[in-house]
């Protein structure tokens, strides 16, 4: 099984692209999520993610960066071949997303 949930925040956010597919087009939305680490106070893991169709526009109408968010989906990891070397790009496909706030005691420190 290859399930991802994460909560975090929108630290970088394209803008919507409409993609021609042999469907038809599509709409797609960029954005990395900054996670910071439980135990490490100055440390922040950055998640890029991307989502597509209805749910990308309906995305990028109601997300801005700062914006904290829970998001599941898969895990995908996209390669580059080229002469010398394979690059791997892992990233997250989305299939759900929610609004999520911080506790009061959060927000006051």
């Amino acid at each position: 099984m290859n399930k991802i949930i994460l909560l975090g925040n929108v630290s970088y956010m394209e803008n919507l692209k409409i993609i021609e597919v042999e469907s038809g087009e599509k709409a797609v939305l960029k954005f990395s999520l900054a996670i910071k680490r439980p135990y490490k106070e100055k440390e922040t893991d950055f998640f890029n993610c991307e989502v597509w169709g209805k749910k990308a526009e309906t995305m990028s109408a109601l997300i801005e960066v700062g914006t904290r968010i829970a998001v599941e989906g898969y895990l995908r990891v996209d390669t580059l071949k080229t002469k010398n070397e394979i690059r791997y790009f892992p990233k997250i496909l989305l299939e759900n997303f929610e609004f999520a706030q911080k506790k009061q005691s959060e927000v006051e420190e």
